[in-house]
């Protein structure tokens, strides 16, 4: 959604609501400290693999979703993707950042 002025994205208010009542009728859990594993895809920088990119990638997307790493237990090159891009698997360990529902 634009704010038609060109300066960037407007927060969907409707949305934002919507999710507030979604996170009200999940009941109350911990989620502790478990393992996760992902896979997150790089452009290559100079031809090169840069797995702490790979890191720094997964540290912000699970950062967005509530989540702080607490320890990388594997990082290895998955292969490449369809657009040329390095596919990293990671296995971290995590803990929750958001306050409990």
């Amino acid at each position: 959604m634009s704010d038609m002025n060109g300066i960037g994205p407007l927060v969907d208010l409707g949305e934002v609501q919507r999710r507030q009542k979604e996170k009200e009728q999940v009941p109350s859990y911990s989620v502790g400290s478990p393992d996760l594993a992902l896979q997150v895809g790089l452009q290559l920088n100079n031809g090169q693999l840069s797995f702490r990119d790979a890191l720094d990638k997964a540290a912000i997307l699970l950062d967005q979703d509530g989540f702080t790493i607490e320890e990388v237990k594997h990082c290895g090159f998955a292969g490449m993707g369809q657009q040329g891009e390095a596919v990293f698997q990671i296995v971290v360990r995590v803990s929750d950042t958001e306050t409990p529902y």
